[in-house]
């Protein structure tokens, strides 16, 4: 039996910080190297500089639209992040069911895209504690 993709309905991406609409735009829109190919940017941009990622495959937004100091954040947060998964310290669905248990999420909302500053400063902390842990353990064994 064939599996039917579930469709994705495509809500309105609204700005946390304006309260404005965000509109799909492609990322040659925004100055600077591109983050995606498209992006949902507030209408009010440059003046509100809050955008986010729109998945490549059904444009769905990647999480809520962040200014530029939440978007660097969840940058770093990523960055940490991954290494659990690209380490082989956990699979990468794993991982992310680590992410939604540290902080009691269901599996669907644990993404850092939808994180505040505060939740991503976690996460870094928490990861690094992991891998802190972990390269310990390693030097013990040679």
């Amino acid at each position: 039996m064939k599996h039917k993709r579930k469709k994705v309905k495509n809500k309105p991406v609204i700005c946390p910080y304006c309260g404005a609409q965000a509109i799909l735009r492609p990322s040659s829109y925004l100055r600077g190297k591109p983050v995606a190919e498209n992006l949902y940017v507030c209408i009010r941009y440059p003046e509100c500089d809050s955008y986010v990622a729109a998945h490549k495959s059904n444009l769905v937004s990647m999480g809520i639209p962040a200014n530029a100091e939440l978007r660097k954040k969840r940058h770093e947060a990523h960055q940490v992040f991954d290494q659990l998964w690209k380490t082989g310290i956990f699979t990468r669905s794993s991982a992310y069911s680590w992410l939604a248990d540290v902080f009691l999420l269901k599996g669907r909302d644990a993404h850092i895209g939808s994180f505040d500053i505060e939740r991503c400063e976690r996460v870094i902390k928490e990861v690094t504690v992991i891998l802190n842990n972990r390269r310990e353990c390693q030097r013990r064994v040679v």
